[in-house]
């Protein structure tokens, strides 16, 4: 007669089962058996310590950085001009304490320009530099592997040349004429007080202008227009000289 799967599992389960459980029980029941569990619970038991006494060592927080409590020998001093000196000396020392060759370094923007124990004077003109802010770093190392290092440090203030002058001057509708006066410095930055705006020889108010003929009172025709700004360092640039024509007054 055919039994269903149902009923095939109910039947499986109420004989076979039975006796593969008794069978184990008999088994654990063996000296190697009880040796081999015995051996893996001690084991876990084992790992569950050593977890717990490796985890216990572990700090709650980060550790700081562990200064060595070996001194080098090596000193290495880095001086620079301060501004208002926007083109300054570097000055530069590597000594040491020790009996080993000493060799040193000064390097510019990552370039090496020369050894230490010297004075770098006029940096900015002498190796060209921009306007603007440069990296200095003195390093220096002895032949028993000694070394000492300060920067790259943002420590030179350049400024050669003028600030950039110029304007934007165009035409709108009705021939009004707009004006907009610009002066920027990458180096010392512009002086304020410094900025002019003439037309025709005469100070106007340093501003933009949507309709510069009627603002300035302007008469029919042509007139001049010259912008004239210094930076901090002293440096005056005058832009070249722009013609710009008005209508009649309306």
């Amino acid at each position: 007669m055919k039994k269903t799967f149902s009923e095939f599992m109910t039947a499986f389960s109420s004989v076979t089962l039975p006796r593969i459980w008794a069978a184990t029980r008999a088994g654990m029941q063996t000296s190697m058996v009880r040796n081999v569990t015995g051996g893996v619970v001690i084991t876990v038991a084992a790992l569950f310590v050593v977890f717990g006494v490796a985890n216990a060592g572990k700090p709650t927080a980060p550790i700081s950085a562990v200064k060595s409590p070996i001194p080098s020998p090596i000193s290495v001093v880095l001086d620079c001009d301060d501004p208002p000196n926007y083109n300054p000396t570097c000055r530069t020392t590597a000594t040491t304490t020790g009996a080993a060759y000493l060799y040193s370094y000064f390097y510019i923007d990552w370039r090496y320009r020369g050894p230490a124990n010297r004075d770098y004077p006029t940096v900015c003109s002498t190796y060209y530099l921009r306007d603007g802010v440069h990296s200095a770093r003195v390093r220096a190392v002895d032949t028993q592997r000694n070394s000492a290092n300060v920067g790259p440090a943002y420590v030179i203030h350049c400024d050669r040349f003028g600030p950039v002058v110029y304007s934007y001057l165009y035409y709108g509708r009705y021939w009004r004429v707009y004006i907009t006066p610009v002066a920027y410095d990458y180096g010392s930055g512009v002086d304020l007080s410094s900025r002019t705006l003439t037309v025709d020889g005469n100070d106007f108010p340093w501003q933009r202008y949507t309709d510069a003929c009627v603002e300035m009172g302007l008469t029919r025709g042509y007139h001049s227009l010259v912008l004239s700004a210094s930076d901090n360092a002293g440096h005056t640039t005058t832009s070249r000289t722009r013609w710009f024509y008005c209508p009649q007054p309306r």
